[in-house]
């Protein structure tokens, strides 16, 4: 059995049941056309061909706050990771993922400490819906701290990996202005 911990004080978790589901954030722009504007990166920041329209600022602040509002929202429209057949591909949360989601937002419905020791069997996601949302909370939450690590250093490099994937996955719109980061260990966001 594979242990894995996640530690969150009551009442941050947003709505991890996905209840904005029916809240729609394809109105307007959508994200490729605006990542096909980026011409460079000069010092983690994009450098875009042009100006964002009014249109597309009241697109990207609004999906910004859906995606902090909702963690299913974000995860499955632009958290991506590595599926059984080495694809990368938008999340999309199985069976035991989403009970544990349940799980989770039951705990935070009733202003109860998510700390979870999930004694289960091997393969289930777990581990990468625990990293998903840790990636989110750092992303949506100022000043929040977090640590993805296991007692095998290689485990430790490969859970690493998938947060560095899915945030360099992101669109360069919804990332946060990176302060520190050495690959494998850190990420540090302003």
């Amino acid at each position: 059995a594979e242990v894995v911990h996640l530690v969150e004080p009551p009442g941050r978790l947003a709505v991890l049941r996905g209840l904005l589901r029916g809240a729609r954030g394809d109105h307007g722009p959508q994200p490729l056309l605006l990542e096909s504007l980026v011409i460079d990166i000069v010092k983690d920041s994009p450098v875009y061909s042009r100006k964002f329209t009014p249109e597309e600022i009241k697109w990207v602040r609004n999906e910004r706050e859906l995606c902090r509002c909702d963690f299913v929202y974000w995860a499955t429209r632009y958290a991506f990771i590595i599926d059984w057949s080495g694809q990368l591909v938008r999340f999309p949360p199985n069976i035991a993922q989403m009970m544990a989601m349940d799980v989770f937002a039951e705990l935070e419905e009733q202003d109860i400490a998510i700390l979870v020791q999930a004694l289960k069997a091997r393969q289930l996601g777990v581990t990468t819906l625990a990293e998903l949302i840790i990636l989110w909370k750092t992303i949506f939450f100022p000043r929040t701290n977090a640590l993805v690590a296991s007692s095998d250093p290689d485990k430790s490099a490969q859970m690493a990996q998938k947060m560095e994937l899915a945030f360099e996955n992101l669109p360069l719109w919804l990332r946060p202005r990176v302060t520190g980061y050495h690959k494998g260990e850190l990420i540090e966001f302003a």
